[in-house]
């Protein structure tokens, strides 16, 4: 559901950028999502691994 949750806010921000014609946002919007995606993964999986022990 984050990753959902974090596509979604994306899907926005991308849609905005481009009603606005505005190029270099569109690939910040799609820069920070996936970073963002990213990183809320890899943290989940050190959790998961911590809290296996």
């Amino acid at each position: 559901m984050i990753a959902f949750g974090i596509s979604m806010a994306a899907a926005v921000r991308v849609g905005h950028a481009v009603g606005r014609n505005d190029g270099p946002g569109i690939k910040r919007a799609d820069l920070v999502a996936m970073l963002l995606g990213t990183l809320i993964a890899a943290l989940l999986t050190v959790a998961v691994i911590v809290a296996r022990f």
